[in-house]
């Protein structure tokens, strides 16, 4: 069962007079993506639920829980982890002001680590459901999504030993035809790939290249679900 953590409640936001905003935020511009216009920017703003004191040793989240909120971390420091059946602690990655936690989840709608504060560190709570939202009306939200994503999966593959290269593409072919027609020009052999099928927003912010893989590969696959 997770500590219990300090809150601070989030007072009504205001862009133009409250530091509080993210766009007052002295780390917005790492966790946000530039040129937001002010509207976009108040939009954001209004979804953002509360801040979290979280004391040091406590965790944010574990392994498990269900997943509702990313969190932006704004002071100090965290580790993500697992612990091996044999009780060990394996670290999967330390995460610093500016970076997203929860990310993990957004699969399968449960964390797969636990988050803990190093020091006495603050976050700022986004509620996932909204936030999707916002994604299908302001493209350069979601396409800064889409890249820190990108870079978190590369960091996972990178600590154990696999190289990796991140590529972003504009398409406008679905994902799965983008994918083919890319693996087709590099004369690639092989797909490995996650298999998930998701609502329309999830498809929206995770893609939804799945059943068109199946539907149409070229190549053998190999599918993870």
């Amino acid at each position: 069962m997770s500590q219990p953590v300090a809150i601070t409640p989030s007072p009504n936001l205001n862009i133009s007079a409250l530091k509080a905003s993210c766009s007052a935020c002295s780390m917005h511009q790492l966790c946000l993506p530039m040129g937001l216009g002010e509207s976009d920017m108040t939009r954001l703003d209004d979804i953002i639920g509360r801040r979290r004191k979280i004391p040091k040793d406590t965790h944010l989240y574990r392994i498990g829980d269900h997943f509702t909120n990313l969190y932006a971390i704004r002071l100090c420091h965290f580790k993500t982890f697992q612990v091996s059946p044999a009780g060990e602690q394996q670290v999967t990655g330390f995460q610093m002001a500016g970076e997203l936690l929860g990310m993990d989840a957004i699969s399968t709608e449960h964390h797969h680590c636990d988050a803990m504060a190093l020091e006495d560190s603050e976050v700022c709570e986004i509620p996932f459901a909204r936030l999707e939202e916002l994604f299908g009306t302001i493209p350069s939200l979601l396409h800064h999504f889409h890249r820190m994503m990108s870079q978190e999966i590369a960091l996972y593959l990178s600590r154990h030993g696999i190289k990796v290269n991140v590529i972003c593409r504009d398409t406008r072919v679905n994902e799965g035809e983008a994918l083919l027609s890319y693996c087709a020009d590099e004369t690639m052999d092989l797909i490995v790939m996650g298999g998930y099928g998701h609502t329309r927003f999830r498809e929206m912010v995770l893609g939804g290249a799945t059943r068109e893989i199946l539907l149409s590969m070229t190549i053998p696959v190999l599918m993870s679900h």
